[in-house]
């Protein structure tokens, strides 16, 4: 069953093997007349459909033991929360929320005329289609105590969150959390949407908010790619009449100008359509678009266009196919046998956030969900959710059709958005906080491409989790109170568990014919429910430390928690609620040997024998029968020892994934790093410190001396040293690029062409051919600084025609043979529009004896310079940009003739940062232009193309 299900006519009837006891079912024409009948409980559908566990053609089967159908009859026996009488001021907001958007209101200037309707406000829930987790038992948000209190008191109803948000919006000061609940309940109407947009987003209700931006682009000098800015102006939502006007033209590139000259940015395909959908949320004032504009690329995609080489991007990239193989492996690996990577799909999901395929009614809506729901990553779980949402039709796809259909997903309704919002939020739920983490650091900074932290990225198998998430999870069960600390092992085995929360495994789920497992020593081993018990000598464990106050906790801790003291996850965003990971349990496989594992380990750990990888049978066997534990949900962890790089642990995970196991990961650190978290104020299950590795170790570097500690203290100052040094020195080096460096923009074409030229069994004939069309892209991409002039010509019917020269005449100066007869091919096209000439110029070592008979030797320029070269524009044309100091003494020789740092441009296939920015440093005012920037390690390029001269190989 697909994870969203958009047509419910088109599934078949349920098995009735499958049917339980106490699963209800409603058919879709009840449900909705039942969402009628109580259109004045504003959480009834949602409340409804979280107790939802299967559907088929005629309806929907809801669980009646689960938390929410019991929050749903509590809920319609309190009665609907409204109050009598008509409130006044929120009259004008519920006539707009009332309003449909129709797109042809493209003024600027919000009416003030608005229309009621308020019948729609009461059949809003009418129209929900029927949305189902394919998980038999979904996960709910309603924790304990936010259940607690809605029975304590009544939700306000949405009359009371018009009234609360009208006069929120008419204070001075406006509460922002107060606007974000009552839109969350009522929605964003159309007319306030600016002033809403402004409070989400920090800025204030009303008002300029800007006072920086010019009234024309002339004023200022224009960008090096201002051509570009004004053409993709052009196509931005071409066929929308109001984006047509010259006016709006002109204040669009009048802001993306000016955005990038502020910060410092080079232009980004993408970035037009970010800015179009502030034109048509009613601001006049192009101050108030510029400061919203900015405030939400700093919200939502804080990195997207500050880096050149688009890292972050790729980071995203990578993060979305990790997310996509912990959540639906099957999918991912069948993604991954046809080469389908996030690269080919998700550009436009991250790049533009879906406002380069969206209406406009249907973008401002998505984009009112993004601002209420107050998670800056969201979106990226939403677009994991628009792919599962077609998942059995993506199966389906030929090969040959499936890159254009994937590529076609987009949101097709209002109602669709909503059930893409809920799933990406169970997504959302069902990540380790981890991933949150990391994606959160990966989208805020900047991510060199040869960074460590993109090589790791590129190097993991499956998800990572950090320890001190393993151990929070894994130790707050033990803690919740201090009454259930003093309760038996027996009794706590009987208590009742949330259907929501995955099974804690018992030697029952993990049936197995082995000895050891039917004879286990320890109630861990033996995976009972009493396993989240530690062992006896766990009361001689000293006192825990505090926990700083913050790091967000799990809401399942008790304050009191000693593992809640001692324990802490990374640092969230605050944007990252709490609720994350509240009910994500983990269950270990512990891959070290039996030696270590009988030494100490953490409860729930299950020992998997890692010698198994070694005996397919037995593996397939030990496999088998976790699988009831996986189409239960549970979260499968790998854990080794921490101390090596070890094959058969990635080994066992690539099994797991490719038999179909969903929410597998592997700890961080391994047993290493969760040895001194725990034993930091707890005990480990069965842990013998005699035997213990870990304390064996700690005990051998304790007893080593004071004066081998000292040495080693010593030597670590000194390396920190050196290495803060060296990283302040060469920090901009290996971070960004020079801002005089433009980089071809990453598309399928380039991508195809570099890989071309990386391989080494490309033919000299197909590696001419890729390096003469890259060159003719970065001779393209140069034309944005050349100035033209406007010409009249007769075409080919004897008409006359107006056209344009280049200003200036061309000059290309090669370095090699192979290099000039590139050069050349790629200059040649432009001969009838400018005076273009490609030369040589050589150094050759001369050696001269001086007065006292010594040889002297000196390198003697070899070169024809133009008599008018200051009058030309230079190409200067370096295949592979490494070693610089042939590129510094033709540019000096240049110069030296005559010509200009600022009619000199540096052409480069691939280059990297050190060298880029030695030529920046020394001429500041030539700009290059490459198309990649590879990484630069112990003084070579890498991957780099190999000896270009040799393989170009002119014949």
């Amino acid at each position: 069953m697909s994870s969203l299900i958009s047509h419910p006519e088109a599934g078949s009837r349920l098995d009735a093997s499958r049917i339980k006891k106490h699963w209800k079912k409603f058919t879709y024409a009840q449900i909705q007349e039942k969402v009628a009948q109580r259109w004045n409980y504003p959480d009834y559908y949602d409340v409804l459909m979280k107790s939802a566990v299967e559907e088929d053609s005629e309806g929907v089967y809801f669980d009646i033991k689960h938390p929410a159908w019991k929050d749903l009859v509590t809920l319609v026996k309190k009665g609907p929360s409204t109050r009598p009488g008509t409130i006044k001021d929120s009259s004008s907001l519920s006539s707009s929320l009332a309003e449909q958007d129709d797109g042809k209101n493209h003024s600027r200037q919000p009416s003030n005329s608005l229309s009621s309707n308020e019948n729609d406000l009461k059949d809003k829930h009418i129209n929900r289609s029927v949305s189902l987790d394919s998980s038999p038992h979904r996960e709910t948000r309603i924790s304990s105590s936010r259940s607690s209190r809605s029975h304590s008191r009544k939700k306000p109803s949405k009359q009371e969150m018009l009234e609360s948000l009208s006069n929120a919006l008419a204070s001075p000061s406006p509460d922002l959390q107060t606007v974000r609940r009552a839109c969350a309940v009522c929605g964003i109407p159309s007319n306030f949407r600016a002033q809403i947009w402004k409070i989400l987003l920090g800025l204030g209700p009303s008002g300029a908010l800007s006072s920086q931006i010019p009234q024309r682009i002339e004023s200022r000098k224009p960008l090096f790619n201002q051509r570009v800015i004004r053409v993709d102006v052009e196509r931005t939502r071409a066929s929308d009449p109001f984006f047509k006007s010259a006016e709006t033209r002109h204040e669009l590139e009048v802001i993306l100008t000016e955005y990038c000259r502020n910060n410092a940015i080079s232009y980004k395909q993408g970035m037009n359509y970010v800015l179009a959908p502030f034109f048509m949320v009613g601001l006049e004032n192009r101050d108030d678009i510029y400061a919203l504009y900015t405030a939400f690329i700093a919200h939502i995609m804080p990195n997207t266009f500050t880096d050149d080489e688009f890292g972050g991007l790729q980071s995203c990239f990578r993060m979305y196919r990790l997310l996509l193989l912990y959540h639906v492996p099957q999918l991912c690996n069948f993604l991954d046998q046809y080469d389908i990577l996030p690269e080919l799909y998700c550009a436009p999901w991250f790049v533009t956030l879906h406002a380069s395929r969206l209406d406009r009614t249907l973008l401002l809506y998505f984009w009112d969900q993004l601002l209420i729901a107050d998670d800056p990553r969201l979106h990226f779980f939403i677009s994991l959710a628009l792919l599962l949402a077609s998942e059995e039709m993506i199966f389906k796809q030929d090969f040959v059709e499936l890159p254009e259909f994937i590529s076609k997903l987009k949101i097709e309704s209002k109602d669709h958005i909503k059930r893409l919002i809920r799933k990406a939020k169970q997504l959302s739920d069902q990540t380790p906080a981890t991933f949150h983490t990391k994606l959160l650091d990966l989208t805020s900074e900047i991510v060199p491409m040869d960074s460590d932290d993109f090589k790791s990225l590129e190097q993991m198998v499956c998800m990572r989790v950090s320890s001190r998430e393993v151990v929070l999870q894994l130790y707050a069960e033990m803690e919740p109170s201090t009454s259930s600390r003093q309760t038996s092992s027996s009794s706590s085995s009987h208590q009742p568990r949330s259907p929501s929360v995955p099974r804690t495994p018992t030697a029952s789920s993990v049936s197995t014919s082995d000895q050891e497992l039917s004879k286990s020593r320890n109630p861990s081993n033996s995976l009972s429910a009493t396993s989240n018990q530690p062992s006896s000598n766990s009361s001689n464990s000293s006192p825990s430390k505090p926990l700083r106050e913050s790091v967000p906790m799990s809401p399942s801790l008790s304050k009191n928690s000693s593992i809640a003291k001692s324990v802490s996850l990374p640092v969230l965003s605050p944007h990252i609620g709490s609720h994350h990971n509240a009910n994500l349990k983990f269950f270990i496989l512990d891959c070290r040997p039996r030696q270590q594992y009988d030494a100490g380990h953490l409860p729930c750990a299950f020992h998997f024998e890692p010698r198994l990888n070694l005996q397919p049978e037995q593996l397939a066997k030990r496999v088998e029968n976790l699988m009831a534990m996986a189409a239960e949900g549970c979260h499968f962890c790998f854990f080794g020892d921490g101390r090596r790089q070890d094959n058969v642990l990635l080994s066992l995970n690539l099994y797991f994934l490719q038999k179909g196991f969903k929410y597998v990961s592997y700890c961080a650190g391994g047993y290493r790093e969760c040895h001194k978290i725990v034993t930091n104020g707890h005990e480990l299950v069965d842990h013998h410190p005699s035997k213990c590795f870990e304390c064996v170790h700690d005990s051998a570097e304790k007893g080593a001396g004071w004066m081998s500690s000292a040495r080693g203290k010593l030597s670590g100052l000194i390396a920190e040293h050196a290495t803060k040094r060296k990283t302040k020195v060469d920090r901009k080096k290996y971070s960004q690029i020079p801002v005089s460096v433009l980089v071809l923009p990453s598309s399928y074409e380039t991508l195809l062409l570099h890989t071309i030229l990386r391989d080494q069994s490309t033919s000299p004939q197909k590696f001419r051919s890729c390096v003469h069309r890259l060159i003719a892209l970065l001779v393209g991409n140069s034309l944005d600084f050349i100035q033209l002039q406007e010409v009249v010509f007769k075409t080919s019917s004897g008409t006359s025609q107006k056209g344009f020269h280049t200003r200036k005449n061309l000059y290309g100066v090669a370095l090699s043979d192979s290099s000039e007869s590139a050069l050349r091919l790629a200059m040649e096209v432009f001969s009838p529009v400018s005076r273009a000439a490609v030369g040589q110029l050589r150094f050759e070592r001369k050696f001269v004896q001086d007065s006292e008979g010594v040889l002297r030797s000196s390198k003697a320029p070899i070169v024809h310079v133009p008599s008018d070269i200051a009058d030309r524009l230079v190409f200067l044309f370096h295949p592979c940009l490494s070693d610089v100091s042939s590129a510094k003494d033709a540019i000096q020789e240049l110069l030296s003739r005559g010509g200009s740092e600022d009619d000199v441009i540096l052409l480069s296939i691939i280059s990297c940062r050190p060298a880029l920015w030695e030529i920046a440093e020394e001429f500041p005012r030539i700009r290059m232009v490459t198309s990649v920037v590879d990484s630069f390690v112990n003084g070579q390029i890498r991957p780099g193309l190999g000896n270009f001269d040799k393989r170009y190989s002119i014949q």
